[in-house]
């Protein structure tokens, strides 16, 4: 329909910045910048984020996670 094109996997973001139920700290950065890296290297182009996702003082960290790892993407 559209020059856009969805890969058939998505990638759900919940675990960037929830520490709550996840255990998130900042400390895994590199490691989710890795994961991101794997996905995108294997094809996938959807990430399932919420605003929900990063709670507490960690308010909206998989957006902004998100925003770096494509930023930073090799």
């Amino acid at each position: 329909m559209g020059p856009l094109s969805v890969s058939p996997m998505g990638f759900g973001t919940w675990a960037w910045g929830n520490q709550l139920l996840w255990g998130y700290q900042e400390s895994m950065d590199d490691d989710l910048q890795q994961i991101f890296n794997m996905a995108v290297d294997n094809g996938v182009n959807l990430f399932d984020t919420a605003d929900s996702y990063g709670t507490g003082r960690f308010n909206g960290q998989s957006e902004k996670l998100l925003g770096k790892f494509i930023r930073d993407f090799r």
